[in-house]
């Protein structure tokens, strides 16, 4: 279900945008969802939970831009 909320966030920002963005939205979609479940996981394992958050939030922008406009 993850997977189809971002899928779905992938199709808007997609719309929204005056130029077509070469993606594989399904993949992207994956990816995005596995990162995400990863930093979750991450906050269960971990005692420092607030610096884990802290961590994705400041890199997640950076981590979309790449993941979304890569060569």
């Amino acid at each position: 279900k993850g997977r189809d909320l971002v899928l779905e966030l992938l199709k808007e920002i997609s719309q929204q945008k005056s130029t077509r963005l070469n993606y594989n939205r399904d993949y992207l979609a994956n990816t995005i969802q596995q990162y995400i479940n990863a930093v979750l996981f991450q906050m269960l394992v971990r005692t420092d939970t607030r610096k884990v958050y802290d961590e994705f939030h400041l890199n997640l922008d950076k981590f979309l831009k790449n993941l979304i406009f890569q060569k």
